[in-house]
């Protein structure tokens, strides 16, 4: 629990630091701000690491495309969205239109340039997934779904939302699935974490073709789900809380 506390007071001094940077940056556009972020994630990640003794190994970069991409990816904490903005320079998220009103947190999601839903609104949230991240994806950025839509616990089952593989499609760019088990050590909604490694994977990038949207969510969900307990399985053996 100690060390859980000192890494929440290290990242809020350095979540408020990168802020302030950032509004004093502000004119310099959306590069800069993207390189501050990077930036407070590695430290986050990297302050994480020494506090609570939570370290990750990633696999699967050689499956990133070089060019715009969407990446279906499992949604178990916060820590794969500091991850995939330290690993991802040029990504942005889809997510819920309400975190950009959150104090302090939302400044910064509005910095990464997302694409925000409103979850009441399936319909319409599909049609802006579709319309803005084309946009996204022909600037030359990768777009990050959680297609399970929220947070969901590990050993817990949602269903896989399509908007990502509608976009895939509709941009004619590859989509990538990834998996990781954060959640093992980063408990959603709990104070403590669990010292331990997380597994994080980028499967093998799909070509749409000439498959639908649900075949191409089914085949990354599948991979994912599989990989998920692979990960879960290893962990489970792994220390407790901090």
């Amino acid at each position: 629990m100690l060390r859980s506390a000192l890494f929440y007071l290290g990242a809020l001094i350095g979540v408020v630091v990168t802020y302030l940077t950032m509004l004093v940056c502000a004119p310099f556009g959306l590069r800069v701000r993207r390189r501050l972020l990077r930036a407070i994630a590695g430290f986050l990640l990297g302050w994480l690491r020494l506090t609570c003794g939570i370290r990750s190994e990633v696999r699967g970069l050689e499956n990133i495309p070089a060019g715009p991409c969407v990446l279906l990816c499992k949604h178990q904490s916060a820590w794969e969205t500091l991850a995939l903005t330290r690993i991802l320079p040029n990504a942005t998220f889809v997510l819920k239109k309400e975190l950009l009103e959150a104090p302090l947190l939302g400044f910064g999601f509005r910095a990464m340039h997302p694409i925000p839903i409103d979850r009441k609104r399936a319909r319409d949230a599909l049609r802006e997934v579709v319309a803005q991240g084309v946009d996204r994806l022909r600037q030359g950025q990768a777009v990050v779904i959680f297609p399970e839509g929220t947070r969901v616990a590990p050993g817990a089952h949602a269903p896989w939302r399509k908007s990502g593989a509608e976009l895939a499609r509709k941009a004619e760019v590859p989509l990538v699935p990834v998996a990781h088990n954060s959640g093992s050590f980063w408990q959603h909604g709990a104070f403590a974490k669990r010292a331990g490694t997380i597994q994080l994977e980028f499967g093998p990038a799909a070509a749409v073709g000439s498959a639908g949207s649900a075949e191409l969510t089914e085949n990354a969900r599948t991979w994912v789900e599989q990989r998920v307990q692979q990960f879960e399985e290893a962990a489970s053996g792994q220390r407790p809380s901090t």
